[in-house]
């Protein structure tokens, strides 16, 4: 082949590879960060079902029932029969009994402290779901370093392998050199053929919650500045201990409406009246009456005794959720802080490593084995600098899901924008 035509076709090519990388690159978009990942988790058709379900359940807690009486209508017709004469009486009214003992207002103030916890519980699920959307988030992008680092790895590999076959071609180097270069190639291979089965089970993962992820995402997740302040913050705001509290007022709320027992039911009733005689002409008039009941007997005390437990049970309930969240938060903390103590700056240069291996067994000057254990050792060391930045990344997720609050305010607004 001519050189300009093997020059033409060499430059073809590379042209076609890179249009080619270029079109990957189009077709796989930006990153997905961890807000974007969010939304289209909230954009499933059954999350947003759920939430929507969520949103009724918060509205039927508010129902109370109304602190209007409910009129009855009394119709009666009375005949009296005598030896001399008869009459007969009609009356039509009104009769209603009328709420004096404020129960309703109570009813209505421990309505609304249902519709709390029912909100704080939306919160915490919400929470709780975009925690695990980062979560597999996380464990894809790691899974994808792995990809990359061996992919590149197998790259260098190839290549040595076909440098090494020039220099046993050209007799500068024993055929044995070669073969041990095969051999790691094929290895290497099968350990990039084991991370890319990981990545790809990962994606599967992510994408059963978010739908398609094609491309790479990019998690973030961001340790608060002050943690004791957080710490503190996640005591009084965490959706769930919040639920805890309002659930506790409203059980207080049921046990103060059964003890109202005392005050007594009144009825009022106003009527229309007719009476005519047998022989005679028909009277108009009206009847009123006021009807009162005599509590002589305490018929809310279960309803009291029941309420007042559910209010010691949510009291208990919430210091111990308290104690156990301080202590995972604790926990969490001082993981981070014993990773970020462990991670010394390296004064290692990969690059000028691998070169200064590759030249001294160009000169002969060293074996191949000492090239070959120094891209493993290269290799190693990126795959653990990775592994470590995913624990970090973990670990501030889960201070954060522990707290139940994120520290970026992208998603903090959009927790409270969908729990509104």
């Amino acid at each position: 082949m001519a050189p300009r035509l093997r020059r033409r076709t060499l430059w073809s090519t590379t042209l076609c590879s890179i249009l080619a990388l270029a079109a990957s690159a189009a077709a796989q978009g930006a990153p997905l960060d961890d807000l974007t990942l969010a939304r289209r988790w909230l954009e499933r058709p059954a999350v947003a079902a759920r939430l929507r379900a969520r949103d009724a359940a918060v509205d039927a807690t508010r129902a109370v029932p109304s602190a209007l009486p409910t009129p009855r209508l009394a119709l009666r017709r009375e005949q009296a029969f005598g030896d001399d004469a008869g009459f007969t009486t009609t009356v039509a009214g009104l009769e209603a009994d009328l709420d004096l003992s404020g129960r309703a207002d109570l009813l209505r103030a421990a309505g609304v402290e249902r519709a709390a916890v029912a909100r704080a519980e939306h919160e915490a699920a919400l929470v709780e779901g975009i925690c695990r959307v980062r979560q597999r988030a996380i464990t894809l992008d790691a899974a994808d370093a792995v990809v990359g680092i061996r992919s590149a790895g197998q790259a260098e590999l190839q290549a040595l392998a076909a440098e090494v076959r020039r220099l046993v071609e050209g007799r500068e180097r024993a055929a044995h050199d070669a073969d041990r270069v095969a051999l790691r190639v094929e290895l290497h291979a099968q350990s990039l053929r084991d991370a890319e089965v990981d990545a790809a089970a990962a994606r599967a993962a992510l994408s059963a919650l978010v739908g398609p992820v094609a491309g790479p995402v990019a998690p973030d997740p961001q340790a608060p500045p002050d943690r004791a302040a957080w710490a503190a913050r996640a005591v009084e705001q965490h959706p769930a201990l919040r639920a805890l509290r309002r659930s506790a007022q409203a059980a207080a709320a049921d046990a103060r409406v059964a003890d109202r027992w005392w005050v007594p039911g009144v009825g009022v009733y106003g009527a229309f009246r007719r009476d005519t005689a047998v022989e005679g002409e028909a009277a108009h008039g009206y009847e009123a009456g006021l009807t009162v009941d005599l509590p002589l007997v305490d018929r809310g005390a279960p309803a009291r005794a029941e309420a007042v437990a559910a209010q010691q049970n949510r009291a208990a309930a919430l210091q111990e959720a308290e104690a156990r969240l301080r202590g995972e938060l604790a926990a969490i903390s001082a993981a981070l802080d014993a990773l970020e103590a462990a991670a010394p700056a390296s004064r290692v240069d990969p690059a000028a490593t691998v070169e200064g291996a590759r030249r001294r067994y160009r000169g002969g000057v060293a074996p191949l084995a000492e090239l070959l254990d120094t891209l493993a050792a290269v290799e190693a060391r990126a795959e653990a600098a990775a592994a470590q930045r995913a624990r970090r990344h973990h670990l501030r997720l889960r201070l954060a899901c522990a707290a139940g609050l994120f520290p970026e305010p992208a998603l903090a607004a959009l927790v409270e924008e969908v729990s509104r």
